[in-house]
């Protein structure tokens, strides 16, 4: 349950900060900070799913999934980044602004969970 509240809290925040950059800051990069929000949102979702699923599965299969779940990322970041700025007509530095500090700010998020995840997860220590 816990992970769901999370979803809910890190689409509300990115959707919030994202109308709030285009508001505020940025009134003529609308597209550019959207669709770099977008690709890290949707990547930090499915991340969660699918770690907490493999979790609730097998604790012991964590790491694997992470790993074969980084080379999917790396490869869906790159053919994204290229494809938005190959074929839309982009400002380039507000568009990498909001990617970057999406993908960071999510992927703490996400680690920050996963750190809850599993110190949850641990037996307690042995008393000595």
């Amino acid at each position: 349950m816990e992970a769901v509240k999370l979803v809910w809290v890190m689409t509300a925040i990115c959707v919030v900060s994202s109308v709030a950059v285009i508001a505020f800051v940025a009134p003529d990069a609308r597209r550019e900070v959207v669709l770099g929000m977008v690709a890290p949102l949707a990547v930090a979702l499915t991340t969660l799913a699918v770690v907490g699923r493999a979790h609730r599965r097998d604790p012991r299969q964590v790491t694997t999934v992470m790993i074969k779940a980084f080379g999917v990322k790396l490869i869906f970041f790159g053919v994204y980044v290229a494809i938005v700025l190959s074929t839309w007509s982009l400002q380039i530095v507000p568009f990498v602004s909001s990617f970057v500090i999406y993908f960071v700010v999510l992927h703490l998020t996400e680690a920050l969970y996963l750190r809850r995840l599993f110190m949850t997860a641990l037996p307690a220590p042995p008393l000595v």
